[in-house]
């Protein structure tokens, strides 16, 4: 007798766990026998204009909705201590970032952190330097093994979700959960894609979040999210990623996604001695104000400059510092004489800055 099965993503579990196994199912899934296709059922699109549907959930308000998504940067850049910050956040019911409460957790929950490259001691050390004595027992679980993704790595996820659930799992990182095995397919693109779309139909099906780590490249890139390493499979099989950029002196988390839209804030590892990341605020805001400090630093050093000088003076577009000091001086930050020398009247925040 054929098996009925109505949720998709058990019935994608069930021909992946064949697949893998070189396995053929004897009555198919849904009546199909073996080897014949799928009768495929759509959606009436007028009905599903029609249907209440779940709104949208949010593990952390405004960064990580329910899905996989991606965080990268570079080597020792600081990413776990942001992955243990967004666990600490779930698991305590707090915001990310210490300095403030803007990306707080939609509901508190329970963590599964996947800590593959650090020891014990690193761990423990980045929890007290992250200030985790609010953390009750049982809301965030280390575990220091997982099998490959593409081998038992899936099956162990699932099987321990089963076991314990949780809301949010953190693996650290991408590289120690695909350590290769020595048969890797030709087709790299497939190949990583499918290495996270199984991560993501688990998500999805778990009604969780799955934030994986991953290293960015070292080319320097216009774009943030083209420096996510390996190829564009990657950033494609999420459902949004997040990646820390360095530009000017100014670090900040770019996030894309699905439903999470577009963001950009302004971050700060060890602000003040405050260990972790700190948020500045708005990326293009901060910015702007380092723009504007560079500008004020030169007006400061001496005698007042035209739009030619200053730009000089920042090795920049002289168009582009003659518009911005036209605004600075909108704003009360500068003066123009009668002979179109400019100088400052506020002091900048921070000397010797040149970050336009």
């Amino acid at each position: 007798m054929p098996f009925e099965v109505s949720s998709p993503a058990v019935v994608a579990e069930i021909e992946n766990v064949a697949v893998k196994h070189g396995a053929t199912l004897r009555q198919g899934v849904n009546g199909a026998a073996a080897g014949e296709p799928r009768a495929l059922v759509g959606d009436d699109c007028a009905a599903v204009m029609r249907e209440e549907i779940k709104p949208m959930e949010w593990t952390i308000d405004g960064l990580l909705p329910k899905g996989l998504y991606l965080l990268c940067d570079r080597e020792k850049g600081g990413k776990s201590y942001l992955a243990i910050q967004m666990g600490l956040a779930v698991a305590c019911g707090r915001g990310v970032f210490r300095n403030s409460d803007k990306f707080t957790p939609a509901k508190g929950g329970r963590v599964h952190y996947f800590d593959l490259e650090m020891d014990k001691a690193t761990f423990q050390e980045r929890l007290h330097f992250l200030d985790a004595k609010a953390l009750l027992p049982g809301r965030m679980q280390r575990f220091s093994e997982l099998g490959r993704l593409t081998e038992t790595g899936m099956p162990e996820l699932a099987s321990l979700l089963d076991r314990d659930a949780a809301d949010f799992i953190i693996i650290d990182t991408l590289a120690a959960a695909t350590r290769s095995s020595g048969a890797r397919t030709q087709d790299v693109f497939k190949s990583e894609y499918e290495e996270l779309a199984r991560v993501r139909d688990l998500a999805h099906a778990r009604n969780i979040t799955v934030l994986i780590l991953h290293h960015t490249n070292k080319a320097i890139t216009e774009n943030a999210f083209d420096a996510i390493s390996g190829t564009r499979a990657r950033g494609a099989a999420t459902d949004g990623n997040l990646v820390i950029s360095r530009k000017r002196g100014i670090v900040t988390l770019h996030g894309v996604g699905r439903r999470l839209g577009e963001l950009e804030i302004a971050i700060k590892l060890w602000r003040n001695g405050v260990p972790g990341w700190s948020l500045l605020g708005d990326a293009a805001d901060v910015r702007r104000s380092a723009e504007r400090d560079a500008v004020l630093n030169v007006l400061s050093s001496g005698e007042p400059m035209t739009s030619s000088g200053t730009a000089k003076a920042l090795s920049k577009n002289r168009n582009t510092v003659r518009w911005l000091l036209c605004e600075m001086a909108k704003d009360g930050e500068i003066e123009r004489d009668g002979e179109g020398r400019y100088k400052a009247v506020l002091t900048p925040r921070t000397a010797g800055s040149s970050a336009l």
